[in-house]
């Protein structure tokens, strides 16, 4: 294990380190606007903070709870999928409850895949799916999701021909672009990989955070659920970042696999944080992630406006909680951790260097739209000062 764990530090250089370590020698020596780590600031549904209250008070809720999820919570998912999606999830054994959908992404790549296996992964991307392929000992096929749909369906097909890959990860809406598929290019590219036999991952962790098209889930386009799994998240939608649930859905002979690695790993999700999630997904109203959406619709305008102020070029987001942007045409001779670290000294201003997400993206950074919309003005006139 601990060549694995050499070769992933070698890879990452750490890059999120050095942001958090830039962020701690300049906070409260600058007026700092964190726009990096993607945490939202706005607070869980009221309902959901008083299911937690409530059930706190129950003793034996302290107790260990079920590993792979409460049975409740299992039916709630249920209820929610055929809502949402229109999808019927056959039984519980399609479904398995974890603290965030980070780890279960991770072990789930690691359960499923044998050593040298090749993997479709987007390059800019989460950088979860590259680690655990290391881990794995499965090689990464990078594909660029931030071109035109035409354009990624042209590559993933090119990549499935050439590579024969036996898996894709797919992410919509996407981290770190904000890229979203219509309807018709997702179903292709679903498509494409069943007939070419591979598993399908697909991390929906923004999936309620859409402005444009509607985002879907792949189950939609399937009719079954075979060789796939899909994963959901509380953490944005419901603004449950440091609760840590999550919630995996698929292939029960996966799924089964994923149980055995993480039955030595885990011991489940405290149980009235599961309750609290059966609240979220049973108790909250339609207009809650209308509203969700138009924060984040107001947020992203304001910062693009900015930002265009500020000599960054970008495709506007069509979901997500970010904008991904290409770096001043002035700064392009310089590495893009000395921008940010630059922008950071000048304007108080700290974005995650667009490297952490992938080799494409050189010369790109990120940002959350993580801050108030007073806040988010202040970005065009700070950044006068680079």
């Amino acid at each position: 294990m601990r060549k694995f764990v050499e070769k992933l530090r070698k890879e990452r250089k750490d890059l999120i380190g050095q942001v958090i370590s830039m962020k701690r020698r300049y906070e409260g020596k600058l007026d700092l606007l964190d726009l990096s780590v993607g945490s939202p600031n706005l607070p869980p549904p009221i309902w959901v903070v008083e299911t937690m209250k409530d059930s706190m008070k129950v003793r034996r809720y302290h107790g260990y709870p079920p590993k792979f999820g409460a049975e409740e919570l299992f039916d709630s998912v249920m209820r929610w999928y055929k809502r949402r999606f229109g999808v019927n999830i056959p039984s519980h054994d399609n479904l398995i409850i974890t603290p965030g959908i980070k780890e279960a992404i991770f072990d789930t790549l690691v359960s499923i895949l044998n050593e040298n296996e090749k993997v479709l992964v987007p390059d800019p991307g989460y950088p979860t799916y590259s680690d655990a392929l290391i881990f794995a000992g499965a090689e990464r096929i990078p594909y660029n999701p931030e071109e035109k749909d035409e354009e990624v369906l042209r590559e993933i097909e090119t990549m499935m021909e050439r590579e024969k890959p036996s898996a894709i990860v797919l992410n919509y809406p996407h981290n770190p672009t904000g890229r979203l598929p219509s309807f018709e290019t997702l179903s292709k590219i679903v498509m494409l990989a069943r007939k070419n036999g591979m598993k399908i991952l697909s991390d929906m962790a923004y999936s309620e955070i859409f402005f444009e098209n509607e985002s879907h889930s792949v189950f939609e386009m399937m009719g079954d659920f075979k060789d796939t799994v899909e994963f959901l998240s509380f953490s944005k939608t419901y603004n449950m970042a440091g609760w840590r649930i999550g919630i995996m859905v698929g292939d029960a002979e996966l799924m089964s696999l994923v149980k055995t690695y993480r039955s030595v790993k885990h011991s489940g999700v405290f149980y009235p944080i599961q309750l609290s999630a059966k609240s979220a997904l049973d108790d909250t109203p339609e207009e809650y992630y209308e509203d969700l959406r138009t924060i984040y619709r107001r947020r992203r305008d304001i910062l693009c406006e900015e930002l265009e102020k500020g000599g960054f070029s970008f495709s506007r987001p069509q979901g997500s909680i970010y904008v991904w942007a290409k770096i001043p045409s002035n700064f392009l001779d310089m590495d893009t951790m000395e921008f940010v670290k630059l922008m950071l000294e000048r304007t108080g201003i700290l974005v995650f260097p667009g490297e952490i997400f992938g080799k494409n993206g050189k010369k790109k950074v990120r940002f959350s739209l993580v801050e108030e919309e007073e806040r988010l003005r202040e970005v065009g006139e700070r950044l006068k000062r680079l």
